[in-house]
């Protein structure tokens, strides 16, 4: 998190959320750890940016 950024208002605290970045391709994801696996990595990484998504406010 930044705080007071330029152009933000001051004591905003801005940032971001995205999908995470991993070493492995999902392809070697899931030949190391199995395709359940890997769907589920993908499954929290999708419900993580969902939930910053819903307290933020935005739609």
């Amino acid at each position: 998190m930044l705080r007071n950024p330029v152009g933000a208002p001051r004591g905003v605290m801005v940032g971001f959320c995205c999908m995470g970045a991993t070493k492995l391709s999902y392809r070697q994801m899931i030949r190391c750890y199995g395709l359940d696996a890997a769907k589920d990595f993908f499954e929290a990484q999708k419900q993580s940016v969902a939930f910053v998504k819903s307290f933020l406010g935005n739609p």
